[in-house]
């Protein structure tokens, strides 16, 4: 099994047990898991910045505080080029906040050909 298949089903994994985890991929469309109040709404790499831009939502209801993303870049073979953490902070029910994960070498960013994204929470109840 390649590195990459293996860390697919690693978080697969971990977001199930945990159910506090929301992955995606490349700049297809999403599919959050069933537990996860926090989704992606939109993303794509920008090769210009570089990094994924994007936007989440919470879509529970409750506020989610200590959200943060995970973007790992791949080269064209699927090959782990780089990982990067993006703390977004805390997200009320409904809204909406955009996120930037820059790809950490500006020198080898050209060979970024996909990415992963994965959301990490963890939700504060305010009475």
């Amino acid at each position: 099994m390649d590195r990459r298949t293996c860390l697919r089903w690693a978080g697969a994994a971990v977001a199930a047990l945990a159910g506090c985890s929301n992955a995606a991929s490349g700049p297809a469309a999403t599919t959050p898991t069933a537990a996860a109040a926090i989704e992606f709404r939109d993303h794509r790499y920008d090769p210009a910045r570089p990094a994924v831009v994007g936007r989440l939502q919470n879509t529970g209801p409750r506020t989610v505080s200590i959200v943060t993303v995970i973007a790992t870049f791949y080269d064209a073979d699927g090959g782990a080029l780089a990982e990067w953490i993006t703390a977004v902070g805390t997200i009320q029910p409904g809204e909406v906040v955009a996120f930037s994960a820059p790809y950490p070498d500006a020198e080898s960013a050209g060979r970024v050909d996909d990415y992963e994204l994965a959301v990490d929470r963890d939700e504060t109840w305010y009475v």
